[in-house]
């Protein structure tokens, strides 16, 4: 797991550090031991990952009594820890997205008890996909013999943490049928081992027959079987999800599928709707010998195009427009009947007391820093670019600041820092889609049909009923957009047209994700992207994607992006759209 982990980050993902959490219950069923005896046994479980040559420093013990963990950050790069090791003292008040094992080494005769402490394997690293498959998981190792027992308490625990049944697999088939009939999703996979019955939960660790692969060597055939029922879950649970229709009511709850209002496809349109297909763009994956895995093609996302990007090198040349200076706090007003947030206007005494305490001579040697995690703070997660390089970035532009304009900046700080978020999408924009160009000219972005228009919509609100509309229904449009769509739905060459729903609906999948407003179908069998604008907005970058999106999508496609009156390069003013259009 940790070389996937070290790969997706090459591959521009976030940072990873697996973590394993062993839970030493005592044979007994107590919940809590005396300080001897938690010491004895947590103990003698660390002494024997430490003669598999596992560095000290990477294992950890946090019991009632011993808290080896307190004042670590666990999802630091520069933390070690990948073992921890505990009896109960995890319930409550510590989590960590990294833990991605449970192995409970309970008294093999023992019901184990996991139902709070299963949650925290559960919180995997900053809930998204991940390129590598084992990384999309989480594990449930136990040794007990009362394995159906446990299992249930397994179960109990997952339904706490708020999954049902069709969330969880079980690694071992030959038990599934007695513990439950289960569904192919999962987000967990459980795997039973069994051990004979022996009162010291180590003294059956054999530590000459375990070794730890390295990057030449293969895992050993128990862990093979586990990697490969891991991977053909997951490629199961991918399948069923590609397969869903996302704005489908079967695909929803019981409970959500009474609150949403749907609309199908209209009877006339159904035949030719079905046979739509468009095009997006396609990564070559290479093929990775080290995890045996071909060469893929992987819809692109946009941190696709951000492998390589030094942040930390780029240009720093920001222009700061010093404005009012204002400062605010956020506070519950208690005046109200229910107690508020209300925006809270910082002056006098309290404002100079806090730029004062900012801004202080003695503070002077760690001023960059402080202004530096401060901004980080206010930014927030930029993902996929590392925090590591905008941090190396921030450090660059206030290294040169004097005086004055670090005051100016406490002053100002959040149109400060959003300039600077700024300069930093718009270099990061740059570099991507000048890496999408080269890689659609060296042929590793490829396009290809993969998007069907779904047999029912669920949008919400909903607009005027306009005629030719796909839908029973179609979503909210703007007065720009219903005036447009209009036009287009009173001509003859017009078979239908839908609202795009954004970020449910067709993006084109390029240096940005677009979700054009409408798609259009003629009758003689060209479908159209149409992208509206206020004459107000720029939009320069969907243009030029749009663009890209219809020279390779062949003949049968076309984009326009349309504006009332002005002027775009790439673009269209309403009345010559509708002139052209009217003809294809």
């Amino acid at each position: 797991m940790e070389l996937q982990a070290i790969e997706e980050e090459k591959k521009g993902g976030k940072y990873i550090r697996p973590i394993v959490l062993f839970q030493a219950q005592p044979k007994n069923g107590k919940d809590f031991l005396n300080e001897e005896e938690e010491k004895s046994n947590v103990q003698k479980l660390k002494e024997k990952l430490i003669e598999l040559k596992i560095p000290i420093e990477q294992i950890k013990i946090k019991t009632a009594s011993i808290n080896e963990i307190k004042g670590i950050d666990l999802m630091s790069r520069d933390c070690e820890v990948r073992y921890i090791i505990t009896i109960n003292a995890l319930k409550e008040g510590w989590d960590c997205p990294f833990a991605y094992i449970l192995a409970s080494l309970a008294d093999k005769t023992s019901v184990v008890d996991v139902e709070q402490i299963l949650g925290r394997v559960l919180r995997q690293p900053y809930v998204m996909k991940h390129n590598f498959p084992l990384l999309n998981l989480s594990y449930v190792l136990t040794a007990s013999s009362k394995f159906m027992d446990t299992l249930q308490n397994i179960v109990k625990g997952l339904n706490k943490a708020g999954f049902s049944e069709k969330d969880y697999k079980l690694a071992d088939t030959s038990l599934q049928e007695p513990a439950q009939k289960q569904d192919p999703l999962e987000q967990l996979t459980i795997f039973p081992t069994t051990e004979k019955t022996i009162e010291d939960i180590t003294s059956d660790i054999d530590t000459t027959r375990i070794s730890v692969p390295s990057e030449t060597e293969l895992p050993s055939e128990t862990i093979s079987d586990i990697e490969k029922t891991a991977i053909e879950q997951n490629e199961t649970f991918e399948k069923t999800v590609s397969e869903m229709d996302a704005t489908n009511t079967t695909a929803l709850p019981n409970e959500i599928q009474q609150l949403v209002k749907t609309y199908s496809i209209k009877d006339i349109f159904k035949e030719q709707a079905e046979k739509i297909n468009l095009p997006q763009f396609y990564l070559k994956v290479p093929a990775n010998d080290l995890f045996g895995q071909k060469e893929e093609e992987l819809p692109l996302e946009k941190e696709n195009l951000l492998d390589g990007f030094a942040l930390s090198k780029a240009d720093t040349n920001i222009a700061f427009d010093s404005i009012t200076s204002e400062l605010y706090k956020v506070d519950l007003d208690e005046t109200k009947k229910e107690h508020t947030p209300t925006f809270v206007r910082l002056d006098g005494s309290v404002k100079e007391s806090v730029m004062a305490y900012i801004l202080d001579p003695a503070r002077k040697d760690s001023r960059v820093k402080n202004f530096t995690k401060r901004i980080m703070d206010i930014i927030g997660n930029m993902y996929p670019i590392p925090d590591k390089e905008i941090e190396k970035y921030i450090n660059r532009i206030l290294e040169d600041f004097k005086d004055e304009q670090f005051n100016d900046f406490a002053n100002n700080e959040y149109t400060y820092t959003d300039k600077i978020k700024q300069k930093i999408k718009s270099l990061s924009d740059l570099f991507a889609e000048k890496k999408f160009k080269d890689f659609l000219d060296t042929d590793k972005v490829f396009i290809k049909p993969s998007f069907q228009l779904p047999k029912n919509i669920s949008p919400g609100d909903t607009s005027k009923d306009i005629t030719k509309s796909l839908y029973e229904k179609e979503g909210k449009m703007n007065g720009f957009e219903e005036r447009v769509i209009n036009e287009i739905g009173n001509m003859t060459n017009i078979a239908f047209w839908t609202r795009n729903i954004e970020r449910k609906g067709f993006r084109i999948n390029g240096f940005v994700n677009h979700y054009p407003d409408f798609i259009i179908q003629t009758k003689s069998g060209k479908t159209l992207l149409l992208e509206t604008k206020g004459d107000h907005l720029d939009a320069e970058p969907k243009i030029r994607l749009g663009g890209l999106w219809a020279s390779k999508a062949g003949n049968n496609y076309r984009y326009f992006m349309v504006y009332e009156r002005r002027t775009v390069d790439g673009a269209y003013k309403l009345e010559d759209f509708l002139n052209i259009i009217k003809d294809i």
